[in-house]
Formats: structure tokens, sequence, C-alpha cells
């Protein structure tokens, strides 16, 4: 068997242990202490939360087996904003930011001289009677 078929039949077997009991995945990998936390997490979480706290611990469970990484680390890598002070070359006078990492983001910053937005192009309103050249003019 190739490569990616031997990792999808992984997948799958994981995927359908996760099914029949949560932490199922992390016990397939073997991954006995991750498998076992899991599986506690899966019945307190079945207690409390119903289907769907089951569910969410079972796809937690399935993410760390899958990716080494859990949900809630997946989740929040996709929205980390990425840090452009670094990138810029550093500015000098009144308007240079500190160094200080709180103050890094774009969003926290105050705006920068120069730094508006571009104004957009005003468009004509269409004219229904109007047709238009092969340049693409509007003929009267």
């Amino acid at each position: 068997m190739s490569n990616d078929a031997t990792k999808s039949l992984k997948a799958g077997v994981q995927f359908s242990s996760e099914v029949l009991f949560p932490g199922g995945s992390n016990f397939v990998k073997g991954d006995l202490r991750q498998g076992s936390i899991h599986a506690v997490l899966g019945v307190a979480a079945r207690l409390a939360f119903g289907f769907p706290g089951l569910v969410l611990v079972s796809a937690n469970s399935l993410a760390k087996a899958v990716t080494g990484r859990h949900l809630y680390e997946t989740v929040a890598g996709l929205y980390v904003v990425p840090d452009i002070s670094a990138q810029e070359p550093a500015a000098h006078g009144r308007n240079a930011q500190s160094s200080d990492p709180a103050n890094s983001s774009p969003f926290l910053s105050p705006p920068r001289e120069g730094s508006h937005p571009p104004e957009k192009k005003k468009r004509t309103p269409h004219k229904s009677g109007a047709r238009r050249d092969a340049s693409g003019k509007l003929k009267s």
C-alpha cells in the first residue's frame, strides 16, 4: 500500500474508534494517557452537556491524535494576527511605536500619518438608453 493509502486507512480507523467511545483515536495511536483523559472527559461531558458535549470531546480527541494539536489550538491558530511591526523599518521621531508586544497590534496602535485608506473611484450611474462602444466608453 502507498503511504497516502496507509494514512487514510489509519485516519478512518481513528475516526471509527472515536465514534465508539471518546479517546479511541488516541488509543489507536498508542497514546494511552491522552486516550484515558479524553475517555473520562467524554463521559463527564455527556453527563453535563449531553450529546453536543460528547461530540466536542471526541472532535478534540481526534484532532489531537491526527494533528498533535488540540482543537482549540487549531482554531485559535486560524485567527492569529501576524506582527507586522517586525517587517517594517523602525520609525523615528514622534510617531515611533514602542517595542512593547502589547502595542504591536495594528488594531490597538494609533493610525500613522498618511495611512488613510485609498479613496474609492466614483462610478457614473448607468443610463438606460446608453450603449458602449468597442473600447468600453459610453455612447450618447
